[in-house]
């Protein structure tokens, strides 16, 4: 997934300037999260890459599949009415 990292955080300082407004500090929020759990996902990818053993193998697939759970979860859709 390619993203703007730097962007996304210019952006986020933009809506943070609007602290009187719930839309902007919620969607600063949701940035930030996301941004975090791409981090987490392409760190435990690159450490699975890089550290494909045996001893490793088990603790760096739940890693990345913790990481993902969190992406995936942070991007379904938001129930109506919330």
């Amino acid at each position: 997934m390619l993203t703007y990292p730097e962007m996304n955080g210019k952006i986020v300082s933009i809506l943070k300037l609007d602290a009187g407004d719930p839309t902007a500090l919620y969607a600063a929020a949701r940035i930030e999260a996301l941004e975090t759990a791409l981090r987490r996902v392409v760190g435990a990818t690159d450490k699975y890459l890089r550290w494909q053993t045996d001893d490793n193998e088990a603790n760096l697939w739940r890693e990345l599949s913790n990481a993902e759970l969190e992406l995936s979860f942070l991007t379904r859709p938001a129930a109506k009415g919330v």
